[in-house]
């Protein structure tokens, strides 16, 4: 809930993300209690699987919200994200490796292009997931709307 804060809540499109995220994630894991044994794919591994995904509010209301966000188009600065991109800090200093990073195969890490797209490994660079390089404004024209 803390990164809402850099999202833009007059827009439509962020109202009805937020809305919907929340009250699915309270209603299906509802209907998924007052309706037990509702899935049925054939397999029981994977009805019991989707059971417990289904029945955590959490879940529901996260994975709402994530699909909702990235194929609902929306501008970077509607989404929060450039204000995210200039809150975090890049550093190649070695003790944020030390620090910051995995307890073993840091090497690997860095030798694999595709982990400077996953923000959670510490080899991530926010200016480089962007495509071609480039966002929806630049950033002239963003601080001066702040």
């Amino acid at each position: 809930m803390s990164s809402l804060q850099f999202v833009d809540l007059n827009s439509s499109r962020n109202l009805i993300i937020l809305g919907f995220s929340l009250f699915l994630g309270l209603m299906i894991p509802g209907w998924m209690s007052d309706n037990p044994g509702a899935i049925k794919t054939g397999s029981s591994e994977v009805d019991q699987i989707l059971t417990v995904l289904l029945s955590t509010h959490m879940f529901v209301g996260g994975f709402i919200g994530f699909l909702l966000d990235n194929t609902i188009p929306g501008t970077r600065q509607e989404r929060g994200l450039l204000h995210m991109d200039r809150q975090h800090v890049v550093s190649d200093t070695p003790d944020v490796v030390d620090h910051y990073g995995f307890p073993w195969g840091n090497a690997t890490l860095e030798k694999l292009t595709c982990t400077r797209y996953l923000p959670f490994c510490p080899t991530f660079r926010p200016k480089g997931n962007m495509p071609c390089g480039k966002s929806d404004e630049s950033e002239d024209d963003i601080d001066t709307q702040l």
